[in-house]
């Protein structure tokens, strides 16, 4: 995904994901849909600075995990 850069939307909806990995080279990311996966934990978003919109509907999330700095 690193060549990736410039990237603002990313579908990736009913693909049987199970995991979120490497994400945070897309800084220009506006639009990410994940719905209907098999993701259970949504971690690393805090990266994506210019995420507008994120659809994560129709997975089995247990665990979303954002840090922040204060």
């Amino acid at each position: 995904m690193d060549e990736l850069t410039n990237l603002e939307s990313l579908f990736l909806g009913k693909n049987k994901i199970t995991q979120l990995n490497n994400l945070q080279s897309l800084s220009k990311l506006k639009l990410l849909s994940i719905q209907s996966n098999r993701i259970v934990t949504i971690a690393n978003l805090e990266k994506l600075s210019n995420l507008e919109e994120l659809y994560l509907s129709h997975n089995g999330i247990q665990v979303f995990m954002v840090h922040t700095a204060f």
